[in-house]
């Protein structure tokens, strides 16, 4: 549906879709609704936050020549409306390196690779987060949401890119609350069958 009550708070879709999606279109509408319904079925708040944990959230990049900050997963138990916002986004917080590190995963057929960024660094040695075939349905998925999406028209003529946009609701700490502006990114790689490239890029305060 085009929203979902959890707890005391119902979230809502933007894009206009069909009554019944499968996966590769919730990703493609940014359906709110349909990776809220997937994760409360599929998923404790424990197994939730193990899975977010493990590819990345929450931990900052281990690099040794300069600092990084690991964003914020808070801890578990969740209730409900917690595991719900936290599917979408909300209540969590990234970077742009950790977003990039986290797509690359897919990049790097499940592997995470550290990235670093001064030359001469020993890179860490590359941990598996999923299996291959994960990591190559979860290309096909994303080359399909740009190719399926209005962004197709503004991709590079016979490169396939993955990817998929974001929309974060931005939170002023000295208000402690979330106000009325964004940070907007694409995030994903290029080519999308056999990846050389990948690249988040990000704009804030997008209004």
């Amino acid at each position: 549906p085009m929203d979902v009550k959890v707890g005391e708070k119902r979230y809502y879709d933007v894009a206009k879709h069909e009554s019944r999606l499968n996966p590769w279109d919730v990703l493609r509408y940014s359906s709110n609704s349909g990776m809220i319904n997937m994760s409360l079925s599929r998923f404790s708040d424990k197994e939730l936050y193990g899975w977010l944990s493990h590819i990345g959230f929450g931990h900052a990049i281990d690099t040794p020549s300069i600092y990084t900050r690991g964003g914020l997963l808070p801890a578990t138990p969740w209730v409900p409306q917690d595991q719900a916002s936290r599917t979408i986004g909300q209540g969590v917080s990234t970077t742009t390196l950790q977003l990039a590190a986290m797509y690359n995963i897919f990049a790097n057929d499940g592997l995470y690779i550290t990235p670093y960024l001064v030359e001469g660094d020993t890179p860490v040695q590359p941990r598996r987060v999923f299996s291959s075939e994960i990591a190559e349905t979860m290309r096909k998925m994303l080359e399909y949401v740009v190719q399926q999406g209005h962004l197709n028209s503004i991709m590079p003529p016979e490169i396939n890119v993955a990817g998929k946009t974001g929309t974060a609701d931005s939170y002023d700490t000295r208000q402690g609350k979330y106000i009325d502006d964004y940070t907007l990114s694409f995030a994903g790689f290029f080519p999308a069958t056999n990846p050389t490239i990948t690249m988040v890029v990000s704009v804030q305060k997008a209004t």
